[in-house]
This record gives C-alpha cells, sequence and structure tokens, in this order.
C-alpha cells in the first residue's frame, strides 16, 4: 500500500469523525434549546398560576413541572435516540467508505505489484537470454580460435616430427651408404687378389714338369 493510499484512507476516517462529532453537537444543541423553551414555559406558567391562587399555583406548579420533567425526559430520549441512530448511521457509513477504499487500494496495489513483477521478470528472462546468447557466442568464438590454434599447432609439430625423421633416416641412410661401399670396395679387393691366386694356381698347374 502507497503513502498516497494511506493519506487517502485517513482522510476519509478523519471527515467522517468530524460529520459524526458535528451531528452530535447540533443533536447536543437541539436538545438544550428544548429543554430551555420548556423550562421557561414552565415558569412563566408558575408565575401566572402564583399571581391567581396560591393552592392553583402550588398544583399548576407540580403539575407544570411534572409535565415539563416528562417532556424534557420524552425530549432527552428521543434527542438521544436520534442522536445514537445518527451515530450509528454515520459509524457505519464511514466503516464503509472506508472498508471500500481500503478494499480498492489494496487491490490497485496488488494489480501494481503483479504487474511490477511480470514487468521485472520479463526483463530479467530477456536479460538472461541475452547475457547466454553473448556468453555462447562468445564461447564459441573462442571455442573456434582455440581449435584452429590448435590444429595450426599440430600441423606444425607434425611438419617438425616428418623433419626430424627425414633427418634420421637420411642420417642413417648416409652411414648405410658409406657402409655398403666400403664393403663393395674391400670385395673389389678381395675378388682381385683371388683372380691372381686363381691364376697363379693355374700356371703352377700348367707349367710343364721337368724330366724326372
Amino acid at each position: 500500500m502507497t503513502p498516497e493510499d494511506l493519506a487517502q484512507i485517513a482522510a476519509v476516517v478523519t471527515a467522517s469523525e468530524q460529520r459524526t462529532a458535528a451531528a452530535a453537537a447540533a443533536s447536543e444543541q437541539r436538545t438544550a434549546d428544548v429543554i430551555q423553551t420548556a423550562v421557561t414555559a414552565s415558569e412563566q406558567r408558575t408565575a401566572a398560576a402564583v399571581a391567581a391562587s396560591d393552592q392553583r399555583t402550588a398544583d399548576t406548579i407540580q403539575t407544570a413541572v411534572t409535565a415539563s420533567e416528562h417532556r424534557t425526559a420524552a425530549a432527552a430520549a428521543a434527542s438521544e435516540q436520534r442522536t445514537a441512530e445518527a451515530i450509528q448511521a454515520a459509524v457505519t457509513a464511514s466503516e464503509r467508505r472506508t472498508a471500500d477504499v481500503i478494499q480498492t487500494a489494496v487491490t490497485a496495489s496488488e494489480r501494481r505489484t503483479a504487474d511490477a513483477i511480470q514487468t521485472a521478470v520479463t526483463a530479467s528472462e530477456h536479460r538472461t537470454a541475452e547475457a547466454i546468447q553473448t556468453a555462447v557466442t562468445a564461447s564459441e568464438q573462442r571455442t573456434g580460435a582455440a581449435i584452429q590454434t590448435a590444429k595450426d599447432q599440430t600441423v606444425e609439430a607434425m611438419r617438425d616430427m616428418q623433419t626430424e625423421i627425414l633427418r634420421g633416416l637420411e642420417a642413417f641412410a648416409r652411414g648405410n651408404f658409406a657402409r655398403m661401399h666400403r664393403l663393395e670396395t674391400s670385395d673389389a679387393d678381395t675378388n682381385a687378389r683371388i683372380t691372381a691366386l686363381e691364376e697363379r694356381v693355374l700356371m703352377l698347374e700348367t707349367r710343364p714338369r721337368p724330366p724326372q
């Protein structure tokens, strides 16, 4: 409930109390006027009766006073009844108006609160969706960049490994070529010596023997 709603309720209650007080004051004034009028009339009738006769004056005074008391009591009772009814009616109307104002204020406050909550929830959902989309896009970009970097690094590493393998094979082949060349040269020398030996053996075998 907003301060404006509370101020409106307080103004309605204050106006109701003022109307109730004014009605009570008016009723009391009317009661006082009736009593004053009755007393004045009784006093006038009593004075006239005293001038005519003491006995009649006494009887008249007693009768007038009794009648005045009855009328005063009746007037006071009627005034009190009307005052009570007016106060009850004013209080009932004030309570009804106050209840209506409170109900209207509560309903409006609930509606405003529900609208504010719905607006806040919708805005929060939009901001959350945008944040998620931004985060996903940034993550995809970072992931793509990381994958491309890893791919480039992997290709570079594979090329380095190929280079090292080729260098190793080259060194191994160079050593094998040297050994094979040495073996081939050694074989040629060995073959030349064997050929020379075979020729000498052949010459010895084919040389004529001296006569015995």
